[in-house]
């Protein structure tokens, strides 16, 4: 038996620590808002150089390119496309799907999707299995007073669409912000 002193075993359970931390799965995802943020079509090409110089420190690139509108449907914009690049590099691919510009009925629907999300749900199946998209990244923030039954039907509309994205081999993440 060989006994250790206090000082041996904190440095070997430091070490093991260490050891898991570089073991340890990372899962970054970053978000590149292209036109929406003014960027020109020059700069999204050498923030896709920087991405692609960096690769390694990325698991995936969420990316704007579509948007909810009325009547349960979804919105594909005239942005850069730089999914494809992003897959060639090896990235998980997940375009999101945005509120912006936040216009003022965006909550209204939302609403429209939480009561009838399968129009939505069968082409955002169907852009996916065009584009071999890893998933999608929402990003809904209603302008107005939303509620906490939207809260609610938000909530059983993320776990519905996961279900269906993950019946397909796809992800879902949802992107959140915290206002004061």
């Amino acid at each position: 038996m060989i006994l250790l002193s206090k000082e041996m075993m904190k440095r070997i359970l430091l070490l093991l620590c260490l050891l898991s931390f570089s073991l340890a799965k990372r899962n970054i995802l970053a978000w590149m808002c292209l036109e929406r943020c003014n960027d020109t079509v020059s700069e999204i090409h050498r923030q896709l150089e920087v991405i692609r110089q960096h690769r390694e420190v990325f698991t995936g690139m969420s990316f704007e390119l579509y948007n909810l509108g009325p009547n349960s449907e979804l919105i594909i914009n005239n942005l850069t496309l730089v999914g494809p690049t992003l897959k060639e590099m090896g990235l998980e691919t997940l375009p999101m799907v945005s509120s912006y510009p936040y216009p003022p009925q965006f909550l209204s629907w939302m609403r429209e999707l939480f009561k009838n999300p399968r129009p939505f749900m069968d082409k955002a199946i169907a852009e996916l299995q065009r584009t071999g998209y890893s998933g999608y990244n929402l990003d809904f923030e209603p302008t107005d007073d939303a509620t906490s039954q939207d809260a609610s039907d938000y909530a059983k509309f993320l776990t519905t669409f996961a279900n269906e994205l993950h019946r397909h081999g796809k992800k879902l993440t949802v992107t959140f912000h915290h206002h004061t």
